[in-house]
């Protein structure tokens, strides 16, 4: 067989069981694999652990784990006191992450349909750098780096928050304000 130049993960995402998503990676001959809420959801600690252990055991990884896009878990909501459940409850799974030895957790900013450039695009970009100012702690004490995962343009014409390139730069632009002050603290 010959070598590849890149390393692919499986998407676990729509099987319903590990047996599953081990097999399909054995057929693929895939060794990373990313995991999700669904795939752990009311889990404990006990069973994540066993987990991981079966996986290292079959010579799997978990590379990375999706982190929640429900729409309770807006961390560019304009409302505090949404963010504030959706944070605490990403928290909870950016923990789940770490201990599954997933090293990048993949946040949506929110799963919101409307216009961002009509609600104030400004706001929109304050948000998620409160949120993140959060949620980065945790995700560094666990190891888990968080990457932000663009959102499809949908049926907003294009305008929706972090479907359009222009977005993503501004967005680069803020956060690396927040990574010089963390780094500079």
């Amino acid at each position: 067989m010959a070598k590849k130049g890149w390393i692919w993960a499986f998407v676990g995402t729509f099987y319903d069981g590990l047996d599953r998503m081990v097999t399909a990676c054995y057929a693929y001959d895939i060794k990373l694999l990313e995991r999700c809420l669904k795939n752990a959801y009311r889990s404990r600690d006990a069973e994540i652990n066993v987990l991981r252990q079966r996986l290292v055991d079959e010579g799997i990884v978990v590379s990375s784990f999706h982190l929640l896009f429900l729409a309770t878990d807006d961390i560019a909501s304009l409302y505090r006191m949404v963010r504030r459940v959706a944070i605490t409850h990403i928290i909870q799974w950016i923990k789940v992450a770490g201990q599954l030895g997933a090293c990048m957790g993949l946040q949506h900013l929110t799963i919101n349909r409307d216009s961002a450039q009509e609600n104030d695009l400004k706001r929109y970009f304050v948000q998620p750098y409160r949120s993140l100012e959060e949620m980065l702690p945790a995700a560094r004490e666990v190891g888990v780096v968080i990457e932000l995962e663009n959102m499809t343009p949908d049926e907003s014409d294009g305008s929706r928050l972090f479907s359009v390139p222009a977005h993503s730069s501004r967005l680069i632009r803020e956060l690396d304000k927040l990574v010089h002050r963390a780094s500079v603290v």
